[in-house]
């Protein structure tokens, strides 16, 4: 057994190490509340360091440990490896021997903690992949507590492999933490069931007062009043003597305890905290009050599984045998979920789920455990092997993704390089901020959907530089809504979210790419494109079709699409239509094409093979504009609509509209696009983020 679990933790070790450098690229908004405020703590020499803008929202534990493991490991392995790699400058005398006060503080800060803090960011990051490898380990300790060796070890290697444990393993973000000392507490609190000593006592409050200082949960809680009341149920004690047993007093008390050691500050500037923890509140939504099942449907299809979220509820349904076993698990599921799912929109960060993730996989096993027990043995293993097999394949397939991608260079840095490699000093190039290049070298155009957006918006730019992790942003709204609507998107709308207008502006640069790099949605990433904006030629032979409208009606989106209409042997399209905006917003309304490839296609507004955009409407009053440009290959029909991008916000009007016959030539000045078909989880997150 010892050998198998050593193999397990291996495995584990290595899906959650590997990768962890470069690893994600570079910071996670929220991963400053461990390693930037743990740095803090020791330059600052405070545990209330203030490295980290929101350090009051969260509790002090764990930037107290990335501080204690940065003082006792890397600092003095970062330190050694200097003063060995550069034993020859202080041989030349190039550095002082001792250093000077000056130098120390020059090489702790740039080769040492690295700019920017950079090297600390990976320290957390190995921090967090050691928790995660813990969360193995512990997740085997408590169900063979609770349960069998088969139980645990099962467990164990459903936790190894899963693909959210994997992926956050290798953040240094709190969710992983707040499992292992969730599952540390759950552990510690188990023992007053088997030895209801004040030890016992002593130990799980300091275990709950642990889990609390995490992430300031109370989850490690009720567990424990579970344990104290069946104590004194299954000895047929007093309800007078079971609510003032001195013990669950003590257990309370080192909880306080163990909460104010760790947390000072947070009770010292108690309105700061209140603020900031007020500020989490509204972010998080509390007090929806509304089942939200999206985030059902994330661990169903991704956080654990078809297969293993089946096995969670069957294991779930037959608490009926160790009942006092899974009732202290539900004891702390229940109340999350409940928190999470109705309280609260916190499903909608599924990285929360972490916590929780180790306890449904203890259910998962005990009942494939069960069912084995429970047939006879050809048979068991006619079932069981089969279900463990796809339990364990749909998680290594997606975990092993996350470090082969992750060991990669920065799809930031690697575009910037070929950028800068290959575009003409000079060139402009529309970008948004988070696309880095040498802006001296080059004219940077905004990119921002209030100004220029769309290709045909872009008459000045020479290139567009497009981060689809800030352009899909607009595509989360299905994952927050309520009971019955989530229910309705318990699979992601994608034909609806093809609709939007951001999705049509992506999949018309996706042909005009000359430069791409994506991660697959598994290993989340900032994903990039360039794309080379054509001189047009245009000339215009004759009117294919005209339509009016009234202009007292305004439009809305694809309130209004032409029949079909063929476009074979005609080399471009020019289209031209009046309308103006009304409204708070500046650009609005818009024309686009789609292409299709048959008519059945057409008809049905499936499987188009291409969008073309017109710029939005700007204008106050009834103005002509117009827009040209070939036909995409593939395509024998096309179909002509009116968009509008935010409809709350502007009122469209149109009143002519024409569609004309062109030769269109698209001179891209010796460069060659390369049309691409983005994967649809990138374009449209699973989750935000995909984290």
């Amino acid at each position: 057994m010892k050998k198998i679990l050593l193999a397990i933790l291996f495995a584990a070790a290595y899906l959650r190490f590997t990768g962890i450098y470069p690893g994600y690229p570079p910071y996670h908004a929220d991963e400053g509340m461990s390693y930037s405020q743990g740095i803090y703590i020791l330059i600052d020499g405070t545990l209330d360091a203030n490295g980290y803008s929101l350090h009051y929202a969260y509790p002090g534990l764990i930037p107290i440990l990335n501080a204690l493991f940065f003082k006792l490991i890397f600092i003095p392995f970062s330190w050694g490896k200097f003063y060995i790699s550069n034993i020859g400058m202080f041989v030349d005398g190039l550095y002082n021997f001792p250093l000077t006060t000056e130098e120390s503080n020059k090489i702790l800060q740039l080769s040492i903690l690295g700019i920017r803090e950079i090297h600390v960011l990976t320290w957390g990051r190995i921090i967090a992949a050691s928790v995660g490898v813990g969360n193995v380990l512990l997740t085997y300790l408590l169900a063979k507590k609770m349960f069998a060796k088969e139980v645990a070890l099962l467990s164990s290697v459903f936790v190894a492999v899963n693909y959210r444990q994997v992926l956050n393993s290798h953040l240094a973000l709190p969710d992983i933490y707040n499992a292992f000392f969730l599952l540390l507490s759950l552990l510690l609190t188990y023992r007053i069931i088997d030895k209801p000593s004040i030890k016992s006592y002593l130990l799980a409050g300091i275990g709950a007062g642990l889990s609390f200082s995490t992430k300031f949960h109370v989850y490690a809680i009720p567990p424990l009043l579970l344990a104290h009341f069946y104590f004194h149920f299954k000895n047929k004690s007093a309800l007078i003597g079971c609510l003032f047993d001195k013990k669950i007093f003590i257990a309370g008390l080192s909880i306080m305890v163990i909460t104010l050691i760790i947390n000072p500050y947070h009770f010292i500037h108690f309105e700061q905290f209140r603020e900031q923890i007020v500020d989490v509140s509204l972010k998080y939504k509390t007090g929806k009050n509304e089942f939200d099942f999206f985030p059902y449907s994330y661990l169903y299809h991704y956080g654990l599984g078809r297969v293993t979220s089946v096995l969670v509820i069957l294991g779930i349904i037959s608490i009926f045998t160790r009942f006092k076993e899974k009732l202290m698990l539900l004891s702390v599921i229940v109340p999350f979920l409940i928190v999470i799912t109705f309280l609260t929109g916190g499903g909608f960060y599924t990285r929360n789920f972490i916590t929780v993730t180790p306890l449904l996989m203890i259910f998962a096993s005990a009942f494939v455990v069960q069912i084995s027990k429970s047939v006879p043995k050809k048979v068991g293993l006619l079932i069981i092997i089969p279900l463990i097999g796809l339990a364990l394949f749909e998680n290594i397939s997606k975990s092993v993704v996350v470090g082969n991608e992750y060991r990669q260079e920065w799809n930031y840095l690697i575009t910037k390089k070929w950028i800068e490699e290959n575009i003409p000093p000079g060139s402009k190039i529309a970008a948004h901020s988070s696309v880095n290049f040498d802006s001296v070298n080059y004219e940077r155009l905004p990119f921002d959907q209030k100004h220029n957006y769309s290709m045909e918006e872009f008459n000045d730019a020479d290139f567009v530089a497009i981060n689809l992790e800030w352009m899909t942003n607009e595509f989360y709204w299905w994952m927050s809504q309520g009971t019955m609507n989530s229910l309705k998107y318990w699979n992601k709308p994608v034909e609806l979210l093809e609709e939007a207008y951001p999705a049509l502006v992506i999949r018309e640069y996706s042909d005009y790419s000359i430069f791409s790099i994506t991660n697959p949605a598994l290993a989340p990433e900032s994903d990039f494109v360039v794309v080379k904006i054509p001189d047009r030629d245009v000339r215009v032979k004759n009117l294919l079709l005209e339509f009016t409208f009234n202009k007292n009606e305004k439009v809305n989106f694809r309130s209004w699409s032409s029949n079909y209409f063929s476009v074979d042997n005609i080399k471009g399209l020019m289209i031209t239509h009046v309308s103006k905006l009304e409204g708070l917003n500046s650009r609005d309304g818009f024309v686009f094409v789609e292409y299709f490839k048959n008519a059945s296609d057409a008809t049905e507004r499936k499987n188009r093979t291409a969008v073309r955009i017109s710029p939005r409407i700007t204008s106050s009053e009834f103005t002509k504009q117009q827009f040209a440009h070939a036909i995409p290959k593939n395509s024998s029909y096309a179909v002509v609509s009116i968009g509008v991008y935010q409809e709350s916000q502007s009122d469209v009007y149109f009143d002519k509209l024409e569609v004309f016959e062109a030769d269109v030539s698209e001179d891209f000045g010796g460069w060659t696009p390369n049309p691409i078909k983005l994967d649809t989880d990138i374009v449209f997150p699973n989750s935000h983020g995909n984290l």
